[in-house]
């Protein structure tokens, strides 16, 4: 069984996962923190997600790399990574009709087109969670310029439109 993972936000309150704009709502203090990871980004915020017909905080940013995976890439290439706890996620336990994958492939600054997204498939988890040479030469060049990269670079985005219960969840520590 493959899984899908989230990583635990630092001082989470309750046991949801809310998405960007609803987090903004229901823990402002939170979102005041969180939304914070986009201020070199803030086009993000305004971004549309096509098929799920809402904006890029409107859903939960789910990652199929496996977090030991991610660590050891990551001390592989120079980096020191904390060690964090992720929620893992049986995909299937999701709402298939609203969850899309952004591929990261082909999109830069510019907007992303509809073929930068395509139907979530749970047989395609090998091709979600690899971490490609992409990612690996952005890693690199983070490290010479001593700046803490975005972990997800390159690396497909599992959107899911929802919120989910974290209570019932495995937690891992990577």
């Amino acid at each position: 069984m493959k899984f899908i993972y989230h990583m635990s936000p630092e001082n989470m309150k309750g046991s949801i996962l809310y998405p960007l704009n609803q987090l903004k709502d229901i823990y402002p203090s939170s979102y005041k923190e969180h939304v914070k990871k986009y201020d070199n980004r803030r086009y993000l915020l305004n971004e549309k997600v096509p098929f799920l017909n809402c904006l890029w905080n409107d859903v939960l940013h789910l990652t199929a790399v496996d977090p030991f995976k991610l660590k050891e890439t990551l001390e592989e290439i120079g980096f020191k990574p904390p060690t964090r706890k992720w929620f893992k996620i049986d995909p299937r336990k999701l709402v298939k009709e609203d969850i899309i994958v952004f591929l990261f492939g082909r999109a830069t600054k510019s907007q992303p087109t509809r073929k930068d997204y395509e139907s979530f498939n749970i047989s395609k988890l090998n091709k979600y969670g690899h971490i490609g040479e992409k990612t690996i030469r952005y890693y690199k060049s983070c490290l010479k310029k001593n700046q803490r990269p975005l972990l997800f670079h390159y690396i497909p985005h599992i959107l899911y439109k929802g919120n989910i219960k974290t209570s019932k969840l495995e937690v891992i520590t990577a």
